[in-house]
Parts: structure tokens; sequence; C-alpha cells
């Protein structure tokens, strides 16, 4: 089948016949674990298979191709496939997908870097207590998100005016061995500032200066 697609011949019966049988999901996987060298015709062969009528992706095919995209480094459009999977309604109930991501890591060189993405796309669409999830998810692996992608969690948390959420995520963040980096400091400073509690502020301004950092700004 990876030859037919390869060959351009879309419309040829042998793969059209695929989507009217029950086993469409199992072979569009095959077949893109077949192209897992040849990614940009991975996302051609996907997005095909989804105008076909009646088929849906599993949750199983969207994690293959997004691992298949990231380790090529076709960063944008692993990202894409993991926010269209989170935001689609076709996603089977009761499947989780941190689950299913984790089980077809290894169709590529083993890294962890989608992870990361998979955990800034839930910030990003504000899904913030799945995202928190997806990291106490991620440290029991020993995967570390980037702090980068932490301090969007931190800050998106801070504006919904739930400290307690904010300090424990931070101290999460820590234990897991996310180096804190100034910015996460001011973000952390600057809204238990804002909040009055100025003892907790000091004690995170005093580590902040035991590391070397300084924040932006300060209020103490």
């Amino acid at each position: 089948m990876c030859k037919i697609v390869r060959e351009g011949r879309w419309e040829d019966n042998r793969i059209v016949a695929l989507f009217d049988t029950a086993l469409a999901p199992i072979w569009v996987s095959r077949i893109l674990v077949g192209l897992k060298e040849e990614p940009i015709l991975a996302l051609k062969f996907f997005k095909w298979a989804e105008r076909r009528i009646g088929f849906r992706h599993t949750t199983e095919s969207y994690c293959l191709l997004a691992h298949i995209l990231f380790c090529s480094r076709m960063y944008i459009d692993a990202h894409d496939i993991l926010k269209d999977l989170i935001t689609s309604t076709r996603v089977f109930p009761g499947c989780d997908i941190f689950d299913v991501l984790w089980s077809t890591r290894n169709v590529c060189i083993p890294g962890y870097g989608v992870f990361d993405t998979f955990f800034s796309v839930l910030v990003e669409l504000g899904m913030l207590e799945e995202a928190s999830e997806c990291f106490l998810r991620m440290k029991s692996f020993k995967v570390r998100p980037k702090v980068r992608s932490c301090n969007y969690l931190l800050q998106r948390l801070s504006k919904t005016g739930n400290g307690e959420q904010s300090k424990k995520f931070f101290n999460d963040m820590v234990a897991a061995g996310v180096a804190a980096s100034v910015f996460t400091y001011n973000i952390m400073i600057d809204y238990m500032c804002k909040e009055g509690d100025v003892k907790t502020a000091r004690i995170l301004f005093q580590q902040m200066k035991g590391m070397g950092v300084y924040a932006r700004h300060c209020y103490l």
C-alpha cells in the first residue's frame, strides 16, 4: 500500500477498498508507520484519508503522525496535528491521549520533545487542569517539559487568580528538576506581591538571589 501512496495513485481500487472495511483505521496506522521516513508524504496521506467519506482517524493515527513529524523536525505540523486531535470531536470518549502518545513513542527514534508540544498545546487551549495533569504524568515517566512551557502554564494559572494552584505547580516544577528561570520568578513574585502575600514573595526573591538571577520588576 505504501508503494501505491508513493506513486500518487490515490484512487487505486486496492487502497480505496480499504476504506470500505472496519479495518481501515488499522491500515491507515500501518501505512503511516511505513511512511515514517517520508513525513511530508505521511502528512499528505493522513489529510487525504481524513477526507474519505465515513472515515475518521483514531487517536493512534494522530499520535503516530505527531511522532513522525516531530522526529523530522516538522514542529509546527506536529503542533497542529496534536491541536486538531485535542479539539476534535472525533476523539473516542475515555481515550487518554497521553497514554496513546506514550505507547506510540517508539515509531521513530525515541524522543520526548513531542510531549512538551502536547503539554504546550493544552496550555494554549486554556485546558489548564489537563495541562497540570499532563505535567504530573510526564514527571512520573521522568520526562521534563521545557522551562518555557512551564512558564507559559504558570503565567496562565496566575492570571486566573488561583494562587494556591500557582504555588503548587511552581513547587511541582522545581521538584521535577525543571530549572526555574528569571521569568519563572518574575511571574511568581509579581503575582504574590499583587495578592499581598509579601512573605512568600520575599522567600521567592531570596531563592532567586541564591540562584544568581534577578527579577525584572520587584516590589519588595
